[in-house]
């Protein structure tokens, strides 16, 4: 889902853009007190529309995840964004839980 500044529903989902993603990361195993694993990483993802929108969107980021016991995760994020429409870099914060 991108907006690109087109107000028309019409204009969500349409066109044809090409995406990149990767993610780079290794769980190290701690196994005390609340903390099951630890794993770093290394993340991006790059989306271009080629139907005449003019919009390319860059993101590279740095994270950390926490893999805590009874199905509780928290990750820590720094994404480095360069897109036509000038976003800056943000830094998320997300609590999961996988039951």
């Amino acid at each position: 889902f991108m907006t690109t500044k087109k107000v028309s529903v019409n204009d969500y989902f349409a066109g044809d853009a090409w995406g990149l993603e990767y993610f780079v990361g290794y769980a190290f195993p701690i196994g005390q007190y609340a903390v099951k694993a630890i794993q770093p990483y290394f993340m991006g993802d790059r989306i271009e529309y080629v139907n005449g929108r003019d919009y390319l969107r860059t993101d590279n980021g740095v994270g950390i995840t926490f893999q805590l016991d009874y199905g509780f995760r928290v990750d820590y994020e720094h994404v480095f964004t360069s897109s036509t429409d000038n976003l800056g870099d943000m830094n998320l914060v997300r609590l999961r839980y996988d039951f």
